[in-house]
């Protein structure tokens, strides 16, 4: 039987290849998923073995609450003349580490922004603790002077010696002299993307906002000395709010912070493996169920010389399994090309991706089999039984054919299903869940049973849609088109498996444009009918000190507003604020003021009304905050807003924010021009003050909306890249399901071409034929894909999602998009349709 199996998937190599084609891409998706992010891993453990390797022990400070590692309080730097007085102490070092420090080369421009920190740092030329290398010229060691890393140093325009501006958050733009450059490596470059500025440590204190104080201590003891006692030393000397972790537990911690980002960032790819795999599955039955029906007199006489039901099941099981093994070994060999692909289409959407291996883990391989073997074997299982049933004596008849599903208990099944679906979607989208995890879970659980509901009740409108969708066909095509139409309808389990992947394919696809048109013009409504300011100016690190004073001195500018923020406690839980200026908020944002009033002078918040409400907290009520430099302080609720498109849920006045912050920066802010001053002379006297800092960028209103939802649009296109396998899928689909077709009907073609079809009519049958499955697979996806997109865009929270739009234009693209992937999946089909030889085909049985 073995042989049997062998000997029928080889009779027919394109069929095999086209039905593993689409598992091929499945676990080329899933081994890129684990490639990528074992990757990731393991570029930062490396990372994390450089920085600690070298440290027994390390001096840091800690977060009284929370997971937050900014707004930090620094270390003292008398703790490092401490540490350095115990006897069991060999060595330690005190460093620095400030993102958004960076130099301006000689064409005015500074290093890539997206990604990696652009790090200022200290230079010790310390061997023994410190990873930093001079490369070339000399250390830094007068107050005037820097380094800088070899990648910016070879990617701008740099020369050692010169003069050049370095920006730093603390002290804005100040003058140093290029003296070197530096890699962070000892034996090679393990920077991870990241760029550094370095100084001598007491200019970078100084330049970096570190002033007699460090980030972190390393420490190194003497030979023989007890970790544990050194760090129960260490800690005695501590002040409040810092710690003394062993080498391990600092490379623990290191690498959890990244796990924080590359688990959810495995789990969104492994989503789309799954959708790919998914449609694939649907494909694979199909086409099974089509070839069980072409070999039925084939199956019937293995049966009527002995077979038994059980090893015609085996052979045609047998032939999933190959279909897979074979999927899945090169689907592992793709995996790799695949993952370098992944990175290099999330790259060109901007983001950064260090260099690192390309590991292929164990775990990888064991899933890819199970994958893509499991996946195969289910799909076809439903025709190898069905293919187990046939009666030999029925088999052997002439006119034998597969039975297609009684329509009964078609629909009570589907009916089962559907109800299943719609009830699992309904929950996930309305019912109660303590995360977010567990919410998606249940949605894609009844996603996935309204697909297969979809996929049994479908064959039942194939006949009346298919006869309306190639009416126009049948009429203004003759002949060809009549026969299109007719075939079309007459097979309608074929027709609604051929189109059941583009189908889905469809639906997500249009679902994700549903929710992103209607996020768009909620972004877009929210911003046009809040944003008073004239100007918003934003940075990609944190805004220089003193900056938003320079733009609020000019008499060109009425009103500014810095947005700044970070972490307190309140109730013992961990919350984000935001930091604005109370006194002229309200001038440049409407907000939808409830209640109360944005009170100038501190001392007060501003609560979304959703937060009051969830709080229990009303106008003149007192709440605390907790700071992470473990002050805590009362504030009164001075107001509370209806619309939190540019503030969170708690708002304290800026003025708060610099009192109780170790750290406060703002990441961006608005001005507003002054009255009877043109918006010609208010944006050039902005630009006047921000020309100097090339990190920044001014956008009018009409700029800014155009940035965000440039920004929606990035992410759109990525993700319906990703959902665009499974719409390949389906065309692959249907190329399959046409071929097999033709095969199938050899007999019938020879037939009309001996009546006087041309070669041309006859590729134009098999095109029209396509056409019409693929549009009703569209209409269907497209159907449910407004479905869905309603559901989840009201589900979603109103201050995301305020009202569902829909794009008619781009709903009425899919259709188009269904057609030319009907046209191009004919072709193949279509030729072979018209080289048929005319005796050959009719002589056969």
């Amino acid at each position: 039987m073995f042989r049997l199996t062998l000997r029928s998937l080889l009779g027919n190599k394109i069929r095999f290849f086209l039905t593993a084609l689409s598992v091929v891409l499945g676990v080329t998706f899933v081994v890129s998923a684990f490639v990528v992010t074992d990757g990731l891993r393991s570029t930062f453990n490396d990372l994390s073995s450089d920085i600690f390797g070298a440290q027994d022990l390390t001096v840091q400070p800690s977060s009284p609450f929370g997971d937050s590692q900014s707004d930090l309080v620094p270390l003292p730097e008398s703790v490092l003349d401490d540490v350095l007085a115990l006897d069991s102490v060999d060595n330690a070092l005190g460093s620095m580490f400030v993102d958004g420090t960076f130099p301006i080369d000689d064409d005015g421009e500074v290093p890539d922004s997206f990604g990696p920190p652009l790090a200022g740092v200290n230079w010790t030329g310390n061997t023994e603790l410190d990873q930093f290398v001079l490369l070339s010229g000399e250390a830094p060691v007068e107050p005037n002077e820097f380094v800088i890393d070899q990648t910016t140093f070879d990617e701008g325009a740099f020369t050692i010696g010169q003069q050049y501006s370095v920006i730093s958050q603390a002290s804005g733009i100040e003058e140093f002299t290029l003296t070197g450059t530096i890699r962070f490596g000892v034996d090679e470059d393990s920077s991870v993307g990241a760029r550094f500025t370095a100084f001598e440590t007491e200019t970078a204190q100084r330049f970096l906002g570190r002033e007699d104080s460090y980030d972190s201590i390393a420490v190194s003891l003497v030979p023989d000395a007890s970790i544990e006692r050194a760090q129960a030393e260490i800690d005695a000397l501590l002040p409040a709010n810092s710690e003394v972790v062993t080498g391990e537990e600092s490379e623990d911690e290191f690498n959890d912070q990244f796990e924080g980002f590359i688990g959810p960032f495995r789990t969104i790819l492994l989503t789309f493996a799954f959708v790919v795999l998914f449609v694939s599955a649907f494909l694979i039955n199909n086409t099974f169920n089509i070839i069980v029906g072409q070999r039925i007199r084939e199956l019937g006489l293995l049966r009527a010389i002995g077979a038994a039901g059980r090893q015609v099941r085996m052979t045609v099981l047998g032939e999933a399994v190959l279909v897979g093994l074979f999927s899945t070994a090169v689907g592992l060999g793709l995996g790799l090309l695949g993952a370098r692909a992944l990175i290099a289409l999330l790259e060109s959407q901007g983001a950064e991706f260090p260099d690192g291996p390309m590991p292929l883990e164990p775990r990888t391989i064991i899933w890819a089999l199970v994958v893509g073997v499991l996946v195969t074997t289910l799909s076809a299982f439903i025709p190898a039984r069905r293919a187990s049933t046939i009666s030999p004596m029925e088999a052997l008849r002439e006119s034998s054919n597969l039975s297609e599903s009684k329509t009964g208990r078609r629909t009570i099944i589907g009916g089962i299903i559907a109800a299943a679906g719609i009830a699992g979607t309904l929950f996930g989208l309305f019912g109660s869940f303590d995360s977010t995890t567990p919410r998606l879970i249940v949605l894609g659980v009844g996603a996935v049973l309204a697909f297969i509901a979809v996929a049994i009740l479908s064959p039942l409108i194939v006949e009346p849609l298919a006869g309306v969708i190639g009416a126009p066909m049948a009429k203004f095509f003759g002949a060809p088109g009549r026969l299109a139409r007719s075939n079309a309808m007459r097979s309608p389990e074929r027709t609604a498996g051929t189109a059941v992947a583009l189908t889905i394919g469809l639906a997500l696809v249009s679902t994700v444009t549903i929710i992103g048109a209607s996020l768009k013009d909620t972004v877009s409504e929210s911003l046009s009918n809040s944003v008073n300011a004239d100007y918003v100016v934003t940075s990609f690190g944190a805004l220089p000190n003193g900056l938003l004073e320079e733009v609020a001195a000019l008499p060109e500018i009425s009103a500014t507003s810095g947005f700044g923020g970070g972490d307190v406690l309140l109730n013992g839980e961990a919350e984000t604020v935001s930091a604005i200026d109370f006194a002229t908020f309200d001038s440049l944002i409407d907000a939808e003021l409830l209640e109360g009033s944005f009170i100038d002078g501190g001392g007060s918040v501003a609560l979304f009304d959703e937060k009051a409400e969830e709080l229990g907290l009303g106008i003149g009520d007192s709440m605390t905050l907790g700071f992470k430099d473990g002050r805590s302080a009362d504030f009164t609720v001075g107001a509370i807003f209806g619309d939190n498109s540019f503030l969170d849920s708690i708002n304290i006045d800026d003025a708060d924010y610099h009192e109780y912050f170790s750290d406060p920066s703002d990441f961006l802010f608005v001005a507003k021009g002054a009255d009877g001053v043109s918006a010609e002379q208010s944006r050039a006297a902005i630009d006047s003050v921000v020309a100097q800092y090339p990190q920044l960028d001014v956008q009018d209103q009409a700029q800014y909306l155009d940035e965000i939802e440039g920004q929606i649009d990035q992410l759109l296109a990525i993700i319906n890249v990703f959902l665009g396998l499974a719409v390949l899928i389906a065309l692959i689909g249907i190329i399959n399901t046409l071929t097999l077709s033709v095969f199938e009907r050899t007999r019938e073609l020879g037939l009309l071409r001996a009546v006087g079809m041309t070669r041309r009519q006859t590729r134009r049958m098999i095109r029209w034929e396509s056409v019409i499955v693929a549009v009703f697979g569209g209409i269907l996806g497209i159907a449910l894909g407004v479905l869905f997109g309603y559901a989840i865009s009201t589900a979603i929270p109103s201050d995301v999602i305020a009202s569902v739009k829909f794009p008619i234009g781009q709903l009425v693209s899919f259709i188009v998009v269904a057609i030319i992937a009907g046209l191009l999946a004919a072709i193949l089909p279509a030729r072979r349709a018209a080289r048929l030889n005319i005796l050959e085909a009719i002589s056969q049985n």
